[in-house]
């Protein structure tokens, strides 16, 4: 799918009047998001949004080792030993392959012969660009949010295991003019990021998103709008929609020590990893400090300050930690740092408050387990399905509203609770709305225009339910029992397979599934790292048939 994003200029930055000047151009085809005024703790938020810059250049996927002038090596080697008459006969073959390839060429057609040679040229640029100049191969703009009380800039890192929010309150803010909400990429490139490690405490930074009437207004005198044509790939608005989703399942809350988290990326800084096992291990005892266990070195570092509060001993792994490091820039001005594990090879979401500004950042189960293949949070998040004119009154009132919770949705329409939530679940996996954790509700957030939503929907990039699948089981699912209980409805059904399983789900307030266990050897092996077993999905749409039946 090809988008088009048209800046009036690139953004840039001008000093003067003892602090800079920043100016981000939004995409001029977007809804017209406008701030204007001075961000309070100013080197905070250039750290914070330094941050957010490394993540998007951020791809930590193995690369096989360039072995192309070894072998140009070896094939000059092979001329020079075979003698000069067979090099010369060698070379009439390649001169007669040529020419049959031409005249193959000829055969297919011009048209056919060009669209080859410039998709293979353009193949082998963007091949170049990634190895020898990542920060220019930055293909998707980081997404800025415009709302009364904050706003949130967006970004996924190339390889699209890590997510990156920077949450600015206005309420810290000199604004020079009111502002506009609205949502719209911005222009992110190398010349602002080097202009951001200037920033000083003792320099105020006045930031501007867009300008009046959706112009964008900056400090320079490009007359023309600069044009960024981009493939995006299904798996960029799939990402946001299994982040929103992954949010909003429980886990295990830690406070730590900022000193934890520096002792951490210390020694990973330090040493090579080795061979495995690669991870950060968690444990965790009731009313006990946390302890962190570097593997494969053994080596564990201690909180010194808070306890876990919760009531079970576990102990929880994480991979892919180097994707840590981008925090490092941000430890000078953290205050505090919150950590949430959804369990063992699942993600985790690390939150850095940084003066007054927040980062959070998002991690996949492992660094190839991205976001877009990794486990379905989306599809196991609501357990109804959505009526649609109750999706289209809602959307309306979240766009008027800018912020609900669920009670508050559900009290104003006249829905049961769980409606409202499943419905606010839908127009986040439709792209026009964003959990928020600290808020405690949702946001609106219109990631797309109308155009590419009905490509992402003729593609069925945006349906949640499609990674259900069709599972055939042999018979029915039946309902084994219901209670109720202080986080939700507990469910466990009886589904027949080539054996008997039985699954069990929690369904909170909301309507969301928060829990969801199988009996089935799949399950035993791998949890929810993989998705949801055939069986869980089976009981998934086993319940929206039942929400529908009520």
């Amino acid at each position: 799918m090809q988008l088009t994003r048209r800046y009036l200029a690139a953004s840039a930055a001008s000093w003067g009047g003892g602090g800079v000047a920043m100016s981000m151009s939004t995409d001029v085809d977007r809804d017209p998001a406008c701030f204007d005024g001075v961000i309070g703790d100013g080197e905070s938020f250039a750290r914070a949004m330094l941050a957010l810059h490394e993540v998007v250049r951020s791809d930590l996927r193995r690369r096989p080792r360039d072995h192309s002038s070894y072998q140009a090596w070896v094939h000059q080697q092979y001329l020079d030993e075979i003698g000069a008459a067979r090099a010369t006969r060698l070379a009439s073959v390649q001169r007669e392959i040529e020419r049959l390839n031409a005249e193959r060429s000829a055969l297919a057609g011009p048209d056919m012969d060009i669209v080859g040679e410039f998709l293979q040229a353009r193949n082998k640029f963007w091949q170049w660009l990634a190895k020898h100049d990542f920060s220019r191969w930055i293909v998707l703009d980081p997404v800025v949010s415009v709302h009364d009380d904050a706003i949130l800039f967006e970004a996924f890192s190339l390889d699209e295991s890590s997510y990156a929010r920077v949450s600015v309150p206005t309420g810290r803010c000199q604004q020079d003019r009111p502002l506009q909400r609205g949502t719209t990429n911005i222009d992110f490139g190398p010349a602002l990021a080097r202009e951001l490690e200037r920033v000083r405490r003792h320099r105020p930074v006045h930031l501007r998103i867009g300008g009046a009437g959706g112009n964008v207004a900056v400090s320079t005198d490009a007359g023309s709008a600069v044009e960024s044509k981009i493939d995006l790939p299904d798996s960029w608005p799939r990402g946001f929609v299994e982040v929103q989703a992954a949010m909003a399942m429980p886990g295990v809350t830690l406070r730590l020590d900022v000193g934890v988290l520096s002792r951490i990326l210390a020694y990973l800084r330090m040493r090579n990893d080795g061979d495995g096992p690669r991870a950060l291990r968690f444990c965790l005892q009731p009313g006990e400090r946390p302890r962190i266990v570097l593997e494969p070195w053994g080596v564990e570092v201690r909180e010194p300050e808070h306890v876990y509060e919760g009531s079970a001993a576990q102990e929880l792994r994480i991979w892919g930690r180097r994707r840590l490091l981008v925090l490092e820039r941000l430890l000078p001005d953290a205050t505090s740092l919150r950590v949430r594990l959804l369990g063992t090879g699942m993600p985790s979401f690390w939150s850095v408050d940084v003066g007054a500004h927040r980062f959070d950042l998002g991690l996949s189960g492992w660094t190839r387990n991205d976001w877009t293949r990794g486990a379905s949070f989306a599809a196991m998040s609501a357990s109804a399905d959505v009526d649609p004119k109750l999706l289209k009154r809602l959307r309306r009132l979240l766009e008027s509203e800018g912020t609900l919770v669920v009670a508050d949705a559900a009290r104003r329409l006249r829905v049961r609770r769980e409606q409202a939530g499943a419905a606010l679940h839908r127009l986040c996996c439709d792209g026009y709305a964003m959990a928020d954790e600290q808020l405690g509700g949702f946001r609106w957030r219109d990631l797309f225009t109308p155009e590419e939503r009905e490509q992402l929907r003729n593609r069925a990039a945006l349906d949640p339910q499609g990674d259900l699948g069709e599972v055939d089981l042999h018979e029915p699912v039946e309902v084994v029992s219901e209670e109720q209980g202080t986080s939700g409805v507990g469910l466990e059904l009886k589904v027949r397979d080539v054996g008997e399983y039985r699954v069990r789900f929690v369904v909170d307030p909301d309507g969301r599934v928060v829990e969801a266990v199988c009996d089935c050897p799949d399950y035993a092996a791998h949890g929810l790292q993989h998705g949801p077993c055939r069986h869980l999905r089976q009981g998934i749409m086993a319940l929206r048939r039942r929400e529908i039946a009520r």
